[in-house]
């Protein structure tokens, strides 16, 4: 991409000083996502989330690996609800109310209690199996850039997540 972020899930790239480049955090972000567009399309449409397939898959775009999040009807020949998201008259109200739960999600009575995912955010039973790869915070940022928004580091809260990891193995941080 122009602004050098890479968000496909290409393996075998190297970094730069030679170290292979590892997808991990980029699959949590796509899958962060797909339940976090799960969340609020079943909201927005009073089913139950479970009624959506969320996932994601890799492609091709413009002759480029390209990863996509999706959503898809569950039930054995669909009831439209998939449709209907995607159509151009419901789009755009869909996408405002992902930029809305993403600022319920920022407020300190959730975020400040929420260190990746919950079961009032991205978590449900249903998709348990990726309950360790859910972040609100990844789906928030991957949500904004492929709206053409600028990534924005919080150091605050990127500090204060280093010093809980440190304390938890029992180690100080010299700066």
């Amino acid at each position: 991409a122009a602004s050098g972020l890479r968000l496909n899930l290409v393996a075998g790239v190297r970094q730069p000083y030679g170290a292979q480049e590892v997808t991990d955090s980029r699959r949590a972000g796509w899958y962060s996502l797909a339940f976090l567009l799960r969340t609020v399309a079943s909201a927005a449409l009073d089913i139950q989330p479970l009624e959506f397939a969320a996932g994601i898959y890799s492609g091709i775009a413009g002759g480029e690996p390209a990863t996509y999040a999706f959503l898809a009807d569950a039930l054995e020949n669909g009831a439209g609800f998939s449709t209907h998201l995607g159509s151009s008259g419901f789009l755009p109200e869909f996408l405002d109310a992902v930029a809305s739960y993403l600022t319920e999600l920022e407020e300190p009575a959730h975020a400040d209690g929420c260190s990746s995912s919950c079961y009032r955010c991205l978590r449900d039973y249903g998709n348990m199996a990726y309950h360790a790869l859910l972040d609100w915070r990844l789906a928030r940022d991957l949500f904004r850039l492929l709206q053409g928004q600028p990534l924005s580091i919080d150091a605050a809260a990127e500090a204060a997540a280093i010093e809980r990891c440190a304390a938890g193995i029992n180690e100080s941080l010299k700066y």
